[in-house]
């Protein structure tokens, strides 16, 4: 009874921050995993949607502001990289290590 609850705190409208450790790229891939309607549910969704919120264009590139919105990050628990990380989880990517093609670190 108690992860539902969980899984619904974690699809807030307005978070402060974007970033996997501490933000909404953390919340909606623990929303995501925990759901009964699992990546597909609405708050999810909507989680997805407003990422927009979050990111800062300039001519064709977008960048994703760290810990405090002081400056761009491009780190993995703050930044673009931990973002990059939650949608691919999203979209039902699986295993594998950054930068190994998916073979874990084997070789």
């Amino acid at each position: 009874a108690l992860l539902p609850g969980v899984a619904k705190g974690c699809a807030f409208e307005f978070v402060r921050e974007p970033g996997l450790f501490t933000g909404r790229a953390g919340l909606m891939a623990v929303a995501g995993a925990l759901s009964p309607d699992g990546r597909r549910a609405p708050g999810v969704l909507a989680s997805v949607r407003n990422l927009s919120w979050h990111l800062v264009a300039d001519e064709d590139r977008l960048f994703v502001p760290g810990a405090g919105l002081m400056r761009c990050s491009a780190d993995l628990a703050t930044g673009a990289a931990g973002l990059l990380m939650s949608l691919h989880y999203l979209s039902g990517g699986t295993g594998g290590t950054a930068g190994t093609g998916g073979t874990g670190g084997t070789g």
